[in-house]
């Protein structure tokens, strides 16, 4: 996953062997890279595309692009396989046929670029599964209505939190009380400016952030014509949600991700829950039947007047933090010690 990086920071050190001209041209192959990526993504989705716009250019996703982190190929990844499910979706809604063999060749390479991401991200793995599911069982004839494929998913929750209730209750108890103080503390941001303002070491303005969820919904709102089996709109949503308390479970059993008082957890960061926000279009999707939100001009107007004001203001905080105030950037506290510089 760090394979782009690590040949910016050595084409850097041919240019010349310093720390900044690594770090300087390891971000520019980094944005090049990534901004070649999302287009080709982009311009291969069916649907969606102004959501998967808005989204890559959020100041979160930004930073993420303009460093060294693992999390460019993260993101990549995700919208990779995301897109291509989402296509697959809307083949399978229009009635088209797809083979089993077409589905496995074009799932093969986002499944093998996915393998190498982060490990909550292989959640994403479930939703060609199911859609794998629903093939085979088109193949063999299997007919299952809406109401029995809800019961069966009922009662296999019901079943597996029994389980899990009766080995692990104290620890669900506990794990659960701290997820709902991290919720309920004031000053958590992570599940909401982080997502997609950027971190709090560099973010956007408090009261921008609003403007930018506000914008996002309505375009979440104004894909109303866009229509996708309801399994796969359920299976999304499951997957959304999963990567919330397996990301959330995941740091509350770790005491060193907690607060003082061991009440509030501290590892999650924004960027985690980034690459499965668009996820959720499908059910917004559903919403936007019975609200009428157009997708016209002027919310396309809106869309890249949010997207360049909030980029605008987080380059202005960044240059006034990190070269006006002189503050250390994160690169130069802790890249010098990461093993793509050894």
């Amino acid at each position: 996953m760090h394979v782009v990086p690590a040949i910016g920071v050595k084409l850097g050190y041919f240019i010349y062997p310093s720390i900044g001209s690594m770090i300087l041209t390891a971000r520019i192959l980094s944005v090049i890279f990534f901004s070649l990526c999302i287009f080709f993504i982009i311009k291969a989705s069916k649907v969606y595309k102004y959501m998967f716009l808005m989204i890559s250019l959020t100041p979160t996703v930004m930073q993420i692009v303009t460093s060294l982190s693992y999390d460019t190929y993260n993101y990549l990844a995700c919208s990779l396989m995301i897109m291509v499910c989402i296509n697959m979706g809307i083949d399978i809604k229009k009635k088209e046929k797809i083979s089993i063999i077409d589905f496995f060749i074009r799932i093969l390479i986002p499944s093998i670029i996915l393998y190498y991401s982060k490990m909550n991200s292989k959640l994403l793995y479930l939703i060609p599964f199911v859609i794998l599911l629903y093939l085979i069982k088109q193949k063999v004839k299997i007919n299952f209505n809406k109401g029995t494929i809800i019961l069966i998913s009922l009662f296999a929750m019901f079943v597996f939190g029994g389980i899990v209730l009766t080995l692990y209750f104290e620890q669900t108890v506990f794990i659960t009380k701290k997820i709902v103080f991290t919720l309920l503390e004031p000053y958590y941001t992570v599940l909401s400016t982080e997502l997609i303002s950027g971190t709090t070491t560099a973010g956007i303005p408090n009261w921008f952030y609003g403007i930018q969820f506000a914008t996002l919904i309505l375009l979440f709102l104004s894909y109303n014509k866009v229509d996708l089996p309801w399994w796969f709109t359920a299976c999304a949503l499951i997957v959304f949600v999963l990567n919330f308390f397996a990301i959330m479970i995941s740091y509350a059993v770790d005491n060193n991700f907690s607060d003082y008082a061991n009440r509030i957890i501290t590892g999650p960061q924004g960027r985690y829950f980034t690459p499965f926000i668009i996820l959720l279009a499908p059910i917004f999707s559903r919403i936007a039947k019975k609200i009428s939100v157009s997708f016209n001009k002027w919310l396309i107007l809106l869309v890249l007047v949010v997207i360049v004001v909030s980029l605008i203001l987080n380059l202005s905080i960044t240059s006034l933090k990190f070269y006006v105030l002189q503050i250390p950037a994160d690169e130069w506290r802790s890249g010098i010690h990461h093993y793509i510089f050894k």
